[in-house]
């Protein structure tokens, strides 16, 4: 932490914006001092080539001066006719006219030469600034430069510092997942947990009704099971009573003495009747008679099975010659 306030401390006081505002500045000005004494050179020259002009014009204004005040009026007549070009007054104005056009010549020469030292003084003054100015614009580069390598030095510091925290953050973030999924299963479990304890104890609240709805149902088929037994009881008391009135009209009704008689003549005669068909048929044929409704006589046959020895009943109808004529 304390590494990283001085490195924030260091990239606070670089200030590179100013700097370069500095720098913009400094070239700004160099750029102004060099266009000025580009207009100062330029100015310069023109003087000169004026100041050449002036010193030709006034050469010439000189030697005009010189012909014309050195020239006699006599010495100046026409080829022609002899006489004279000039006279005194025309000459004297020409020669006021030539010292004139002398005197504006050397006040040109003289302006131009004032001109020229004036404009070399601000051509060396812009010199200087233009100096100044470069020494100034390397001075800012120079300590540009240096900030901006000090400021390089410092990002790459703390581009190192943010690319470990990006993996430290990397780091955090695998471990914040997987508590997230442990934490998520956890609240799964926890949730599967509830819900297993909850149909639990709904579980135990149906078996405790069930229960309590068995034991009603025990219960009550414990009172139906005696009710049942006792009904049970009471209608084989029914049946017997029954059967007794029943055997008591059979043998004290209208017909009861007759049937009575008629029973005991029909099971003597079989019985008789069987004697002398075990003999005839060796014990394989037997004659079934009985009482049916309405006091009728009921025969029935029946014959033994050579392979198990059960008896198997047939109407009298179904037996052969042999077998009927032996029952009858």
């Amino acid at each position: 932490a304390m590494h990283e306030s001085k490195l924030a401390q260091t990239l606070d006081k670089l200030d590179l914006d100013s700097l370069r505002d500095r720098l913009a500045e400094a070239k700004s000005s160099q750029n102004e001092a060099q266009n000025t004494l580009n207009d100062c050179q330029r100015e310069k020259r023109t003087i000169q080539t004026d100041a050449k002009a002036a010193e030709k014009r006034s050469k010439r204004a000189k030697t005009k001066w010189r012909s014309a005040s050195t020239q006699s009026p006599e010495s100046q007549k026409c080829h022609t006719c002899g006489q004279p070009i000039l006279t005194e007054d025309t000459r004297r104005q020409y020669l006021s006219q030539m010292k004139k056009e002398l005197d504006d010549a050397e006040r040109l020469v003289q302006n131009m030469t004032e001109s020229a030292l004036f404009i070399d003084q601000a051509c060396r003054t812009a010199m200087e600034s233009v100096s100044q100015s470069a020494s100034l614009v390397q001075s800012c580069e120079e300590a540009l430069f240096a900030a901006e390598e000090d400021s390089r030095m410092v990002n790459d510091a703390l581009s190192k510092k943010i690319r470990l925290c990006r993996e430290r953050q990397t780091d955090l973030s695998s471990q914040l997942v997987s508590i997230v999924q442990r934490t998520n299963e956890e609240s799964k479990t926890s949730l599967v947990d509830s819900k297993e304890e909850m149909e639990l104890i709904r579980l135990r609240d149906a078996l405790y009704a069930a229960k309590k709805k068995h034991n009603e149902c025990v219960e009550e088929q414990k009172g139906l099971t005696q009710e049942m037994a006792r009904i049970q009881t009471e209608k084989e008391d029914n049946h017997e009573q029954v059967m007794l009135n029943k055997n008591l009209v059979d043998v004290f009704g209208i017909k009861g003495i007759q049937a009575f008689i008629l029973k005991g003549l029909v099971n003597d005669l079989q019985q008789c009747s069987q004697q002398y068909l075990d003999l005839l048929s060796d014990g394989n044929l037997q004659i079934r008679i009985c009482i049916g409704d309405n006091d009728s006589i009921v025969k029935h046959a029946a014959m033994r099975s050579s392979t198990d020895g059960t008896w198997h009943v047939r109407p009298l109808s179904s037996l052969s010659g042999g077998q009927w004529r032996r029952c009858s």
